[in-house]
């Protein structure tokens, strides 16, 4: 994912996510990401001869009980999908896919192997109109929404902070210190590596950070597991192996 189209200006911007357009990553990235993943498993989707393979794996968000995780959709046929993941899972019956530009698919689990599963859809669809991702608003990179408590360090003192969600380039938070447009700080979570960033907007108690260093979208995916943890229904296992 590239840094905000704007974020060679002064900052200043007073803005929610939803009102920040970001750039895609390309297919050169997804490409990289996606050659961690193993070759694809057949699944048995009955009735799902005409599958039509992404030349290059687009990446969406996987919600299930447990969290929400980054996925890549390697195929899709009008009966379901193979999506490729950055770690193992248990078997899921139920899930939602939501695409980059905000769409929701309900999804049925039919099988999981390493480090991908396979979906039927709940009702037939387009794989095309799927794979073009038609909408009103422009496609955005991947921002999870991860409820966390945690804590900022800026100007010499930490403070707490409840985490709204996490992205490639940056995150968003509440709190009730007030932080200055610009001021620079290190986001502290249980479980992930700190990371320094910067103010980028603020609306209330609500604040809009944006990381120095942008995430890779397999360190995204293994941040989202590590603040996540899946654990199947009925077992004390837990799922933390990241490719």
């Amino acid at each position: 994912m590239s840094n905000y189209q704007s974020s060679n200006k002064v900052p200043g911007f007073f803005a929610p996510w939803s009102m920040i357009v970001m750039d895609v990553p390309s297919n050169f990235e997804w490409q990289q990401a996606a050659q961690t993943m193993p070759a694809r498993q057949s699944g048995p989707i009955s009735g799902d001869n005409d599958r039509t393979q992404l030349a290059a794996m687009r990446p969406a968000k996987l919600l299930c009980e447990s969290g929400e995780y980054v996925c890549l959709i390697r195929d899709v046929s009008e009966a379901g999908v193979t999506l490729g993941l950055f770690h193992d899972m248990p078997a899921i019956s139920h899930a939602f896919l939501e695409l980059a530009n905000g769409e929701v698919f309900p999804l049925l689990g039919l099988w999981a192997a390493e480090r991908q599963a396979g979906f039927r859809f709940t009702q037939p669809l387009d794989p095309a109109e799927l794979i073009a991702e038609p909408g009103s608003f422009p496609r955005r990179a991947i921002r999870l929404n991860i409820p966390r408590s945690g804590m900022v360090f800026a100007d010499g003192l930490l403070r707490g902070i409840n985490l709204q969600d996490i992205a490639q380039n940056g995150a968003s938070f509440t709190s009730d210190t007030r932080f200055a447009l610009g001021q620079t700080l290190v986001l502290s979570l249980d479980a992930i590596p700190e990371m320094s960033a910067w103010v980028r907007w603020r609306r209330g108690r609500a604040y809009g950070l944006v990381f120095d260093t942008m995430l890779r979208l397999d360190q995204l995916a293994h941040y989202a597991l590590a603040l996540q943890p899946v654990t199947s229904r009925g077992h004390h296992e837990t799922v933390a192996r990241v490719a």
